[in-house]
């Protein structure tokens, strides 16, 4: 929205896409469009408007500070959990018991959260594309970094991440816990095609057998092979 330019919707739904962004790539977690509104008087010289941007500083108060959002304040990552093979139709059909298989643990500064079993994944495979980061500052923008890397490794068909109030740090913070959701693709793929061929009245025939493994040295390695 610049001064002397058309009034354009269009330029006001930019607007508020742009400062959201802005927002909560700078902390501010609970953020959205929606405090944002537009303020415009005609009542001035002819053919012109006095735009006013409103921004709304506070979602209203209620009875429990760490359910009601803050629009206001920053928010900074408190722990970081992965659920490094997160099974959602367990999850949803009994999720007290589904929740109570599971074991945690603790490595280099995140929470591992898995069945009772080896890791699907190396745990540094998972670190490495990893941009949300214990004690930072919440961002937007590493939240979808992660999504977009974790989801690269081609070994999850289904990458969730989501936040929960955590209270308040000793100097007064706004904290957040992060939680990493990972459901592992199936591992291990194959098919067989069958060919017929004609060559100059001679019939053939031929056998393709293709075999793949997503993650076959858990390091989201991928392995094919092809035989005729």
């Amino acid at each position: 929205i610049k001064k002397g330019k058309p009034f354009k919707v269009e330029d006001l739904d930019s607007e508020r896409k742009r400062i959201e962004k802005l927002m909560r790539d700078s902390g501010f977690y609970a953020f959205s469009r929606e405090n944002i509104r537009f303020l415009a008087d005609s009542s001035g010289r002819e053919n012109s408007i006095n735009l006013t941007v409103v921004i709304r500083s506070s979602s209203g108060s209620g009875a429990n500070e760490n359910i009601t959002p803050a629009i206001n304040e920053r928010y900074r990552i408190r722990d970081v959990y992965f659920f490094v093979d997160y099974d959602p139709q367990v999850s949803l059909k009994n999720p007290d018991a589904y929740y109570a298989s599971l074991d945690t643990t603790y490595e280099n500064g995140y929470y591992y959260v898995a069945n009772q079993r080896p890791d699907f994944v190396k745990r540094k495979i998972i670190r490495q594309p990893n941009y949300i980061r214990p004690r930072s500052k919440y961002s937007l923008r590493n939240v979808e970094l992660t999504r977009v890397h974790l989801s690269g490794l081609k070994v999850y068909r289904y990458v969730n991440i989501y936040f929960s109030p955590a209270g308040r740090s000793e100097q007064g913070e706004r904290l957040i816990d992060c939680h990493i959701q990972l459901s592992p693709v199936m591992q291990q793929s194959y098919s067989v095609e069958i060919e017929g061929t004609n060559s100059s009245g001679n019939l053939g025939g031929a056998l393709n057998f293709q075999y793949q493994h997503r993650n076959l040295f858990h390091g989201a390695e991928i392995f094919r092979m092809n035989m005729k």
